[in-house]
């Protein structure tokens, strides 16, 4: 016997068609423009074919499909390069999604697009992981399935098929929670290749300019969670990056505080540390959140050693007292530092390794060498030069903007003489440059000063804005010493963050469309803020950041020494009594399945009665509950005396087959007469019962 031919109705192409689009916007963000592109024109093609038809889309002629196959695969074969090996692979999968509902001709057609939906949402969390779009993901999975829920019942509404498919989902979330919690998380058999994205916040080159561009960005960089009381505001200087190279223009990092170097030198351990540092609870112990930046720095206060025994074979300190993650930051990462903020760095360093941090470029910024010489023979202690500069900064007309002059090839010598206006790395650039010139070892930190105190989580957030420069300078005695001449020139900035002036240049070179100022500072709307806020850390501290190592401590709480076995008894009970349930689920459906429909439909009437108020009395004879209706509910006893004729000619009488067929669907019409009248006749009496 010759198979029916598969069918999808037009409704149902336009339903799969719907859900495609919102799928593959969920990652447009990753896809190159060429797909987007692509995207759109087979989108237009689908429609303009669903207009035009009664039925599903036309399938497009083969040379048409081998052109967009081709254009597709030259566009991903020249793009790989670019996009690298996770990101042409992720591609290549929504390219097959996108492909493959121009040839459904089985059912197992519309089950591979399907699939193929629910696996490219699957691969959308390794870019994004935030809890919004965890719902999100969850939201597109219900309307996929839905499609083939709505395939199956082609009569139900497109809303009751995604009611379905939502159920379905939340009923399989006890047991998805289930085993997240308790399945031993292995180590995974392969490495996920890395995505070529573009890196974000700092950098390990900076120009003049770059940092007052990154304080225009109100994206989150990273979290902290002390475990002792939260430090003031100008006590947070998370430190990043070190540059000591300068070449006239731009700041780098130097081979000497590279990888190869990577264990602190001239400076003590935390373990190490005069006891004094100790009682004065200087140690810091804190745990950090940082997002995904595609880079391998992490920030952290001075001096900063990795607390976890698991992340000490991947986080490296530098011997610029710097931390260096071995792998890039590809997604929301936690890792626990201990800093002593008082901490000495490199005491006893010696001249050689110093001699890096006192380079400056033949025939740059001249001006500024000249007045160094003029320093110098002024003054020959170096504490009183440092002061004098940043007194300079502060007394005379220095402007703190984030809307500097431009200055020409990035001269420090135009900006300190001329402009006198400029962000952090103008001030802390110009200062690095002063003091080498008069022969004080200097070098460029970059990193984050401050940070937003959630004070319902009790954590705080620091943002793309928040990245700062700063200086360092080496004093005899006293190793590095943070000097930041952005005190002297906007203090409010070190005590309390970007004041009111800056807020508003922010604001007016974001070039919002809409005004928005009055709304987020209002009190409602910070503390709505707040809230939501605290709610995606926990979800990245618990979820996101719920390690193996997270995993053994839980259970070892939870079952003491015998976690395993424990913990694999309660994944077997689990799933036995997920099976159980199904399998009373089952019966109970393949029960009612069983029943004739003009008795579903009776049930439905006895249950509408019972939201009514009126029920019927158990071993009551339907004759006798049907006098009581005509008696105390004349408004509906007509409708229900014509409903409960029908019922009980199909239930009672041997009926022929067509007479069978007349009667069920004249009770189908009886029931909705009967609906309609409860709905205008607001019923509350609940008859007695003897």
């Amino acid at each position: 016997m010759k198979p029916a031919k598969f069918h999808l109705s037009k409704y149902n192409s336009q339903t799969l068609l719907f859900v495609q689009f919102i799928s593959l916007a969920a990652l447009s963000f990753q896809f190159a423009w060429w797909f987007i592109l692509l995207t759109a024109c087979c989108f237009l093609w689908q429609i303009s074919q669903l207009t035009q038809l009664s039925s599903q889309g036309k399938i497009p002629p083969f040379f048409l499909k081998l052109l967009i196959i081709g254009v597709g695969c030259i566009g991903l074969t020249i793009g790989a390069n670019t996009a690298g090996l996770l990101l042409t692979m992720v591609q290549l999968l929504a390219f097959t999604y996108l492909m493959k509902p121009f040839e459904i001709r089985q059912r197992r057609d519309l089950y591979q697009v399907v699939l193929l939906g629910l696996l490219l949402l699957a691969c959308s969390l390794i870019f994004y992981q935030s809890i919004a779009f965890t719902l999100i993901v969850f939201v597109l999975m219900a309307l996929n399935i839905s499609v083939l829920v709505r395939y199956f019942d082609r009569e139900s509404r497109f809303i009751k098929s995604f009611r379905l498919s939502g159920k379905l989902i939340a009923q399989s979330l006890p047991l998805a929670i289930v085993l997240f919690v308790f399945f031993p998380k292995l180590p995974p058999f392969w490495q996920v290749p890395l995505a070529k994205t573009a890196t974000t916040g700092l950098s390990d080159s900076v120009t003049i300019g770059d940092i007052a561009n990154l304080a225009l960005s109100n994206e989150l960089a990273f979290r902290v969670e002390f475990e002792t009381k939260p430090l003031q505001y100008h006590d947070l200087y998370w430190r990043t990056l070190v540059l000591e190279h300068f070449d006239g223009s731009h700041w780098r990092r130097t081979l000497n505080s590279s990888l190869g170097n990577h264990l602190y030198k001239n400076s003590l351990p935390i373990r190490s540390q005069p006891e004094s540092l100790v009682e004065k609870n200087k140690v810091l112990s804190y745990q950090v959140y940082i997002e995904a930046s595609f880079q391998h720095w992490l920030p952290a206060l001075d001096l900063a050693t990795i607390a976890g025994l698991a992340q000490t074979s991947t986080i490296y300190p530098l011997k610029d007292f710097t931390l260096y993650r071995k792998r890039k930051v590809t997604q929301t990462t936690r890792y626990h530092v201990k800093s002593i903020l008082e901490s000495q760095l490199a005491v006893n360093a010696t001249k050689t390794e110093l001699m890096v941090n006192t380079v400056i470029p033949d025939h740059s910024n001249p001006q500024l060498t000249a007045y160094a010489h003029e320093l110098r023979e002024t003054y020959l202690d170096d504490r009183q030069l440092i002061n004098h500069v940043l007194s300079k900064f502060n007394q005379e007309n220095y402007h703190y903007t984030l809307r500097p002059p431009a200055l020409e090839n990035n001269s420090l010598d135009q900006f300190y003489f001329e402009t006198k206006a400029g962000f952090c790395e103008h001030y802390a650039s110009s200062f690095t440059y002063l003091m080498r010139a008069v022969g004080i070892p200097s070098r460029l930190v970059l990193g984050y000063l401050g940070g937003e105190l959630n004070e319902s989580g009790n954590y705080y957030n620091i943002y793309q804005r928040d990245a700062h420069a700063w200086s360092e300078v080496w004093l005899a005695g006293q190793g590095w010493v943070r000097i930041d001449p952005t005190a002297s020139v906007n203090p409010q900035r070190v005590e309390q963050g970007l004041s009111e002036q800056l807020l508003r240049e922010q604001q007016s070179l974001n070039n919002h469309l809409f005004d928005f100022d009055g709304v987020a500072s209002s009190t409602f709307f910070q503390y709505f803020r707040s809230q939501i806020d605290m709610i995606d850390h926990q979800w990245t501290k618990w979820v996101i950041g719920y390690s193996q190592d997270k995993q053994i401590s839980l259970l070892k709480r939870l079952f003491n020494k015998e976690y395993q076995l424990k913990s694999g008894i309660v994944i077997c009970l689990t799933l036995t009594g997920v099976f159980i349930l199904l399998w009373f689920v089952n019966k109970k459906r393949k029960n009612q399945a069983d029943q004739p429909i003009w008795c579903k439909q009776y049930q439905q009437v006895l249950v509408y009665l019972m939201k009514k108020g009126i029920e019927k009395p158990k071993g009551m004879h339907l004759s006798d509950f049907n006098n009581l209706i005509n008696e105390k509910h004349k408004e509906i006893a007509p409708a229900f005396n014509a409903f409960i004729t029908q019922f009980i000619k199909l239930q009672y009488e041997n009926l022929s087959t067509e007479a069978r067929e007349l009667a069920i669907q004249n009770l189908a019409i009886n029931l909705k007469t009967f609906k309609h009248c409860c709905k205008q006749y607001s019923v509350r009496f609940k008859p007695k019962t003897d």
